[in-house]
């Protein structure tokens, strides 16, 4: 399985560069296991591969204190999520500015 995601800076109106992205699978006792972290790129993209196919609970967290230099409203935002099928790629979209956010499950 691959999870991808992409942040759009709505104030700059471009890709969100830089970004720190953290994420995790839910655990059966309710907590929370990091998985990767890493950062988006040039073109506000970024993936993480080869995750095993198995249904879970993911969340992915983005530092937006950090990207909007702790000028926003929301240190950070994270996005619970679980896919409806285990297997292929699935990608979550995130435009954001300092004060609001919005997400979708893309293609």
């Amino acid at each position: 399985m691959e999870i991808s995601t992409h942040v759009l800076d709505l104030v700059a109106g471009r890709p969100a560069a830089a970004v720190t992205v953290t994420l995790s699978r839910q655990q059966a006792d309710g907590g929370w296991r990091r998985l990767a972290h890493s950062a988006t790129g040039a073109d506000g993209r970024l993936s993480f591969a080869d995750l095993p196919d198995e249904p879970a609970s993911y969340r992915l967290s983005y530092d937006s204190a950090g990207y909007f230099a702790g000028a926003s409203c929301y240190p950070e935002v994270s996005l619970c999520w679980r896919p409806v099928r285990a297997a292929g790629r699935h990608h979550l979209a995130l435009a954001w500015s300092p004060f609001g956010f919005s997400t979708y499950q893309g293609s």
